[in-house]
């Protein structure tokens, strides 16, 4: 059997070196062990282009850990957040599940791996776990007997399900991947075609309860002798196995570079001439070729001809010249790990002689695939006692930033961090926070939109200084009152913004309004402020059977197209990079007892429930068919492969409240609010989303004639 291999981490042996200021981050807890996971993945087809197929299942593995007792406790979207020495954990047992690849209804090249791996961690060992994906898809081929083509002609099969089908013309060996819904577990398949005597002919058949991982082969065979009443004769015989392997192709991550003993993505702060040893390590999946420092003053301190150099390619003379001067290398030269691993350390002899000032130096490694990575090394020497540091954008947000600094001298006395608006004459001191001499405080009641300046002063040496930073504006939503409508001439759907204005908001009224209904409306008789509030009212739209339930729904986003007459595509999100607290705003709602239903998720005669939900999510964008550029695209005809997740890597906060109930008096409305929750703030989101529907599971076109209003929704900073 031939397998890929995605190499996400490799038992890292590590060598011995003391770093100023800082702890060896590689240094296991009591009861701690450490595991390095890799994954190998199982294919049935030749692969054609490597190149194309590494990239794209690197770039979508995932590796999911539980522990027995307590669930998941760590998850990495992608492998480069995998730590490239290990994943600490406590002792006991564990399952490793990975997944990768394209998770679509029905496709003739994209196919999900799916594995799972139990595994056990000891305290003080290294466990190496091995995660073996396999074809998670349905997979299904189609022969022909040769007696079939004596009767049968220009012959088509078309297998799918309530997803996707896929149309297997002619005589092909080819392979089509399924990705069972959760709404229909069978697998059909219509056989189509031409007799002899030029009548058409059709056959139906299903693959009950079609398992992952398997491969059906539908074997179309002729059992008659009767040309004339072939048809007749026409049977479909399906063989059933588990999918097999054929191909290997080696995936790397490309190489790691991190700083030992100290983030090397944050700078390093030094008392000049007491820098001590500084050191990073260089690691990858396959031997390195290049791993290249660039800095202005790089010959002015080492004399070797150029202000960059390469450590894997310089001669054993210029090895010696730079070691006396205190650059030096050390790596893994024989064994498994041979040239997978180096450390770099700026001895003392090196560090002591940088000036004051900040010291940039640029890495780059390079591997034997021609895979890259970059990495900037800044040491920031002083002879102040103290220090302040720049702020990290993402720190700063409407009313509140996180400012930090650090104590260079341990003679430092009454050391303050302060701050005031810029212009101020007097500063307010703001307490802190001291891990080290790392010190970091949190600054809240701050003005929107608003510079302030800030210092970290001691008695020790005259005030540097300050540091500057702007607070983010506290931005509203446009037409947050609902206030504007519009119905555009030659259209029958009720818009949701003011002619010669951007749209938005949008809702399903595109849809609903070939039906010549609306499922949101202005509403004049139920409002909290201004004219109008915002009505969704969910309810079948269509004449007799002709039709589907729609749920009163708005969205922050663009009601994009229909496809099957009733399936609706919807692009979700605008621009936003503000992050407030919380939404707020005024609802009345009555829901009604269900009298659709799709999903399990909800039945017939239950309690219909409104949600009301908001994101802010990243940059990332989605395509569907045509659409693309979208932070979110809903397709109603998969909304299992194409809904929002809330739990999704793009997702940087989260709020949502559910209705369970009616709220609002007979004609008044009631204040709301959702806390947003930030699983991320190491950085500013790109878009904004925000959904409300009456009936919350009207994607699956389930749900009653439930009715809510909204209005005066406000972003709380």
């Amino acid at each position: 059997m031939k397998k890929y291999i995605i190499s996400m981490a490799a038992t890292i042996a590590v060598m011995a070196a003391v770093t100023t200021g800082c702890a060896d981050d590689n240094e296991l807890a009591l009861g701690e062990g450490r595991v390095t996971v890799s994954t190998s993945i199982s294919t049935d087809v030749k692969v054609q282009s490597r190149a194309e197929t590494t990239a794209e299942l690197a770039e979508n593995c995932m590796v999911w850990i539980s522990k027995k007792d307590k669930g998941l406790v760590r998850r990495y979207d992608h492998l480069a957040d995998i730590p490239a020495d290990g994943i600490k954990l406590m002792s006991g047992d564990y399952v490793a599940e990975a997944w990768t690849g394209d998770s679509v209804p029905a496709s003739w090249d994209k196919r999900w791996f799916k594995g799972y791996q139990p595994f056990t961690v000891q305290a003080g060992a290294t466990t190496n776990v091995n995660v073996v994906c396999k074809v998670a898809n349905v997979v299904a081929s189609v022969a022909y007997s040769d007696q079939v083509k004596d009767v049968l002609s220009d012959y088509t099969m078309t297998i799918g399900h309530n997803r996707g089908s896929l149309e297997y013309i002619g005589d092909t060996d080819a392979k089509g991947y399924f990705m069972m819904p959760s709404t229909d577990k069978n697998l059909t398949w219509t056989l189509s075609g031409t007799l002899a005597d030029g009548s058409p002919f059709t056959k139906i058949g299903v693959i009950e309860n079609a398992a992952p991982a398997t491969w059906y082969k539908l074997n179309v065979k002729y059992t008659g002798s009767d040309i004339e009443l072939g048809g007749g004769y026409i049977t479909i015989e399906v063989d059933q196995s588990a999918v097999n392997n054929e191909d290997t192709v080696v995936i790397e991550m490309a190489p790691d570079i991190s700083g030992f003993g100290f983030d090397i993505s944050k700078q390093l702060m030094a008392e000049k001439g007491n820098v001590g040893r500084c050191s990073f390590f260089v690691r990858g999946t396959t031997p390195l070729t290049d791993i290249v420092i660039a800095n202005d003053e790089l010959d002015a301190m080492l004399g070797i001809g150029g202000n960059d150099i390469n450590l894997l390619k310089m001669s054993s003379d210029i090895s010696s010249a730079i070691a006396a001067k205190g650059v030096t290398l050390l790596g893994s030269f024989s064994g498994v790990s041979q040239g997978l691993m180096y450390k770099v350390s700026f001895e003392d002899a090196f560090t002591s002689r940088l000036g004051d000032g900040e010291h940039r130096y640029t890495i780059r490694a390079v591997d034997s695939n021609g895979k890259e990575a970059t990495a900037t090394l800044i040491i920031k020497v002083s002879d102040a006692a103290v220090i302040t540091y720049d702020i990290v954008a993402a720190d700063v947000w409407a009313t509140s930033a996180t400012i930090t600094g650090a104590i260079v001298k341990d003679t430092a006395t009454n050391v303050k961090m302060r701050y005031r608006k810029l212009g101020a004459s007097e500063w307010t001191d703001v307490e802190y926070t001291r891990s080290g001499n790392a010190l970091s405080a949190i600054i809240t009641g701050l003005s929107p939109a608003t510079t302030y300046e800030y210092v970290v002063v001691c008695d020790e040496t005259p005030a540097p200084a300050p540091m500057t930073f702007t607070t983010e504006a506290a931005k509203q939503l446009p037409n947050c009152g609902f206030e504007d409508w519009q119905q555009p001439g030659g259209s029958n759907a009720t818009l949701i913004y003011a002619s010669g204005d951007d749209m938005f908001w949008d809702s399903g009224n595109h849809g609903s309004a070939k039906m010549s209904k609306q499922v949101t409306t202005p509403d004049a008789s139920i409002k909290h402020g201004g004219s109008y509030s915002a009505k969704l009212a969910s309810q079948f739209v269509g004449f007799g059977t002709l039709g589907a339930f729609a749920a009163g729904n708005i969205f922050v986003g663009q009601f994009l197209g229909t496809e099957n007459t009733t399936k609706g595509i919807l692009g979700w999100g605008r621009e936003w990079t503000t992050r407030p607290k919380a939404l707020r705003g005024y609802i009345k709602y009555t829901p009604q007892n269900v009298t659709y239903s799709s999903t399990d998720k909800i039945s017939k005669g239950d309690l219909d429930r409104g949600i009301i939900y908001i994101a802010l999510v990243d940059g990332s964008t989605m395509s569907y068919g045509s659409y693309s550029g979208w932070p979110q695209i809903v397709a109603t005809k998969d909304i299992d492969n194409y809904s929002f997740n809330k739990d999704g890597a793009n997702v940087i906060a989260y709020g949502e409240k559910i209705f369970t109930e009616a709220v609002g008096g007979e004609s008044s409305m009631v204040q709301f609010e959702i806390p947003l929750n930030y699983v991320r703030t190491d950085i500013k989101p790109s878009n904004i989303i925000i959904t409300c529907s009456a009936s919350q599971y009207g994607d699956y076109y389930s749900g009653g004639p439930s009715v809510m209003y909204l209005d005066d929704f406000e972003l709380v900073y």
